[in-house]
Protein backbone atom coordinates (compact mmCIF):
# COMPACT_ATOMS: atom_id res chain seq x y z
CA UNK A 1 0.00 0.00 0.00
CA UNK A 2 1.34 3.43 -0.85
CA UNK A 3 -0.15 7.13 0.69
CA UNK A 4 0.58 9.11 -2.43
CA UNK A 5 0.84 13.29 -2.10
CA UNK A 6 -2.03 13.74 0.09
CA UNK A 7 -2.43 17.21 1.22
CA UNK A 8 -5.47 18.09 4.01
CA UNK A 9 -5.81 21.79 5.63
CA UNK A 10 -7.75 22.42 8.26
CA UNK A 11 -9.07 25.75 8.63
CA UNK A 12 -5.79 28.15 7.31
CA UNK A 13 -3.51 25.12 9.18
CA UNK A 14 -1.69 22.70 6.09
CA UNK A 15 -1.50 19.97 8.78
CA UNK A 16 -0.61 17.29 5.56
CA UNK A 17 1.64 18.51 3.27
CA UNK A 18 2.19 16.41 -0.34
CA UNK A 19 2.69 13.60 2.33
CA UNK A 20 4.04 10.13 0.48
CA UNK A 21 5.00 6.70 1.81
CA UNK A 22 4.76 3.19 1.62
CA UNK A 23 3.30 1.10 4.08
CA UNK A 24 5.36 -2.21 3.82
CA UNK A 25 5.17 -5.18 6.34
CA UNK A 26 6.05 -3.15 10.03
CA UNK A 27 6.04 0.31 9.62
CA UNK A 28 6.44 2.91 12.19
CA UNK A 29 5.57 6.60 11.60
CA UNK A 30 7.07 8.98 14.17
CA UNK A 31 7.60 12.76 14.46
CA UNK A 32 7.43 15.47 17.60
CA UNK A 33 3.95 16.21 18.47
CA UNK A 34 1.90 18.09 15.86
CA UNK A 35 3.62 16.58 13.32
CA UNK A 36 0.82 15.03 11.42
CA UNK A 37 0.70 11.95 12.71
CA UNK A 38 -2.32 11.15 14.23
CA UNK A 39 -4.23 13.21 10.90
CA UNK A 40 -2.45 10.78 8.75
CA UNK A 41 -3.78 7.75 10.53
CA UNK A 42 -7.26 9.52 10.22
CA UNK A 43 -6.86 9.84 6.47
CA UNK A 44 -5.88 6.14 5.85
CA UNK A 45 -9.14 5.35 8.23
CA UNK A 46 -11.20 7.54 6.20
CA UNK A 47 -12.21 9.97 9.67
CA UNK A 48 -10.99 12.64 7.23
CA UNK A 49 -10.82 13.30 3.58
CA UNK A 50 -7.77 15.05 1.96
CA UNK A 51 -8.26 18.21 -0.07
CA UNK A 52 -5.67 15.97 -2.20
CA UNK A 53 -3.89 12.36 -2.55
CA UNK A 54 -5.31 9.09 -1.32
CA UNK A 55 -4.12 5.26 -0.50
CA UNK A 56 -3.80 2.86 -3.44
CA UNK A 57 -2.61 -0.53 -3.76
CA UNK A 58 0.43 -0.30 -6.54
CA UNK A 59 0.00 -3.46 -7.50
CA UNK A 60 -3.12 -2.66 -9.59
CA UNK A 61 -3.58 1.24 -8.85
CA UNK A 62 -6.54 0.54 -6.99
CA UNK A 63 -7.36 3.61 -5.01
CA UNK A 64 -9.00 2.39 -1.23
CA UNK A 65 -11.03 4.64 -0.35
CA UNK A 66 -14.75 2.93 -0.55
CA UNK A 67 -16.41 1.49 2.16
CA UNK A 68 -15.19 -1.96 1.88
CA UNK A 69 -11.40 -1.16 2.06
CA UNK A 70 -12.57 1.12 6.11
CA UNK A 71 -14.42 -2.43 6.56
CA UNK A 72 -11.08 -4.83 5.86
CA UNK A 73 -8.86 -2.15 8.16
CA UNK A 74 -8.24 -2.63 11.63
CA UNK A 75 -8.04 0.30 13.95
CA UNK A 76 -6.73 0.90 17.32
CA UNK A 77 -6.65 4.68 18.59
CA UNK A 78 -5.50 5.49 22.08
CA UNK A 79 -8.30 5.57 24.30
CA UNK A 80 -10.93 3.27 22.63
CA UNK A 81 -14.34 3.30 21.99
CA UNK A 82 -15.45 0.32 24.14
CA UNK A 83 -19.38 0.43 25.92
CA UNK A 84 -17.39 0.99 29.36
CA UNK A 85 -20.54 -0.95 31.02
CA UNK A 86 -20.31 -3.86 28.78
CA UNK A 87 -17.78 -6.49 29.32
CA UNK A 88 -14.85 -6.91 27.72
CA UNK A 89 -15.93 -10.59 26.41
CA UNK A 90 -19.40 -8.74 24.99
CA UNK A 91 -17.54 -6.26 23.59
CA UNK A 92 -14.88 -8.46 21.22
CA UNK A 93 -17.77 -10.86 20.53
CA UNK A 94 -19.46 -7.79 19.07
CA UNK A 95 -16.27 -6.96 16.53
CA UNK A 96 -15.80 -10.77 16.06
CA UNK A 97 -19.50 -11.25 14.57
CA UNK A 98 -19.37 -7.69 12.86
CA UNK A 99 -15.83 -8.87 11.33
CA UNK A 100 -17.00 -12.55 10.42
CA UNK A 101 -14.11 -14.14 12.89
CA UNK A 102 -14.50 -17.56 14.48
CA UNK A 103 -11.77 -16.88 17.23
CA UNK A 104 -12.96 -17.93 20.54
CA UNK A 105 -12.85 -14.83 22.71
CA UNK A 106 -12.66 -16.96 26.30
CA UNK A 107 -9.61 -18.88 25.08
CA UNK A 108 -8.06 -15.57 23.74
CA UNK A 109 -8.75 -13.46 27.14
CA UNK A 110 -7.35 -16.44 28.82
CA UNK A 111 -4.23 -16.58 27.15
CA UNK A 112 -3.37 -12.89 27.87
CA UNK A 113 -4.82 -13.22 31.49
CA UNK A 114 -8.00 -10.96 31.21
CA UNK A 115 -10.56 -11.45 33.37
CA UNK A 116 -13.76 -10.59 32.10
CA UNK A 117 -14.66 -7.73 33.74
CA UNK A 118 -16.86 -3.96 32.52
CA UNK A 119 -14.57 -2.25 30.40
CA UNK A 120 -14.61 1.11 33.33
CA UNK A 121 -13.38 -2.11 35.67
CA UNK A 122 -10.25 -3.32 33.39
CA UNK A 123 -6.62 -1.84 34.59
CA UNK A 124 -5.31 0.24 32.57
CA UNK A 125 -2.60 -2.39 30.63
CA UNK A 126 -5.23 -4.99 30.06
CA UNK A 127 -7.48 -2.32 28.84
CA UNK A 128 -4.82 -1.81 26.05
CA UNK A 129 -4.51 -4.88 25.09
CA UNK A 130 -7.93 -5.68 24.66
CA UNK A 131 -8.02 -3.02 22.25
CA UNK A 132 -5.51 -4.41 20.51
CA UNK A 133 -7.37 -7.55 20.16
CA UNK A 134 -9.93 -6.16 18.92
CA UNK A 135 -8.18 -4.22 16.13
CA UNK A 136 -6.73 -7.44 15.13
CA UNK A 137 -9.90 -9.71 14.66
CA UNK A 138 -10.67 -10.66 11.28
CA UNK A 139 -7.94 -10.70 9.54
CA UNK A 140 -7.56 -6.95 8.50
CA UNK A 141 -5.82 -6.17 5.37
CA UNK A 142 -4.18 -3.31 7.57
CA UNK A 143 -3.73 -2.80 11.14
CA UNK A 144 -3.43 1.37 11.68
CA UNK A 145 -2.62 1.73 15.54
CA UNK A 146 -2.30 4.74 17.57
CA UNK A 147 0.62 4.80 20.68
CA UNK A 148 -0.28 1.43 21.99
CA UNK A 149 2.32 1.61 24.12
CA UNK A 150 1.64 5.21 25.70
CA UNK A 151 1.32 4.93 29.85
CA UNK A 152 2.03 1.19 29.56
CA UNK A 153 4.35 -0.69 32.15
CA UNK A 154 7.26 -2.55 30.77
CA UNK A 155 5.28 -5.90 31.13
CA UNK A 156 2.29 -4.61 29.64
CA UNK A 157 4.12 -3.10 26.75
CA UNK A 158 6.36 -6.56 26.14
CA UNK A 159 2.78 -8.14 26.17
CA UNK A 160 1.57 -6.09 23.08
CA UNK A 161 5.22 -5.79 21.75
CA UNK A 162 5.02 -10.12 21.49
CA UNK A 163 1.82 -9.61 19.79
CA UNK A 164 2.63 -7.24 17.41
CA UNK A 165 5.87 -9.25 16.51
CA UNK A 166 3.62 -12.86 15.92
CA UNK A 167 0.99 -10.75 13.50
CA UNK A 168 1.45 -11.58 10.28
CA UNK A 169 -0.34 -8.74 8.34
CA UNK A 170 0.28 -5.26 7.67
CA UNK A 171 0.64 -2.77 10.65
CA UNK A 172 1.46 1.72 10.48
CA UNK A 173 2.22 2.21 14.45
CA UNK A 174 2.65 5.65 15.92
CA UNK A 175 4.40 5.89 19.05
CA UNK A 176 7.01 8.00 21.01
CA UNK A 177 8.52 4.94 22.37
CA UNK A 178 11.31 4.53 19.55
CA UNK A 179 13.11 1.27 21.24
CA UNK A 180 9.30 -0.91 21.13
CA UNK A 181 9.06 0.29 17.58
CA UNK A 182 12.29 -1.03 16.96
CA UNK A 183 11.51 -4.53 18.67
CA UNK A 184 8.30 -4.75 16.14
CA UNK A 185 8.37 -2.89 13.29
CA UNK A 186 10.46 -3.37 9.52
CA UNK A 187 10.52 -0.06 8.27
CA UNK A 188 10.36 3.67 9.50
CA UNK A 189 8.55 6.92 7.65
CA UNK A 190 10.00 10.24 9.61
CA UNK A 191 7.25 13.03 9.33
CA UNK A 192 7.69 16.65 10.01
CA UNK A 193 5.01 19.68 9.70
CA UNK A 194 3.32 17.13 7.88
CA UNK A 195 5.94 16.32 5.20
CA UNK A 196 7.75 13.16 5.15
CA UNK A 197 11.63 13.99 5.50
CA UNK A 198 13.01 10.46 5.75
CA UNK A 199 12.51 6.74 5.24
CA UNK A 200 14.40 3.53 6.40
CA UNK A 201 15.12 0.52 7.42
CA UNK A 202 14.40 0.28 10.90
CA UNK A 203 17.18 -2.24 11.91
CA UNK A 204 19.74 0.19 10.06
CA UNK A 205 19.78 2.69 12.61
CA UNK A 206 21.98 1.56 15.84
CA UNK A 207 20.79 4.76 18.18
CA UNK A 208 17.30 5.08 16.96
CA UNK A 209 16.69 8.04 19.98
CA UNK A 210 19.99 9.02 18.98
CA UNK A 211 19.24 9.67 14.92
CA UNK A 212 15.40 10.87 15.88
CA UNK A 213 17.27 14.00 17.75
CA UNK A 214 19.39 14.74 14.98
CA UNK A 215 16.52 14.99 12.71
CA UNK A 216 14.38 17.17 14.63
CA UNK A 217 17.14 19.25 16.88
Amino acid sequence: MKLKNVSLRLGKKQVLDDLSFSIDKKTALVGPNGSGKTMTLSVISQLMIPQRGHLFDPSNNDVLEDESFKERLGVMIQEGNFDPDRTVKEELELVKRLKNDDVDIGKLLKKYDIDNLPIKELPHGKYKIALLLQALLGKPELVILDEPFSGLDIINRKVIEKILKEYKGKLLITSHLLNDLKNVCDNIVFIKEGRVIETNKIKKIRNLDKYYMQLYK
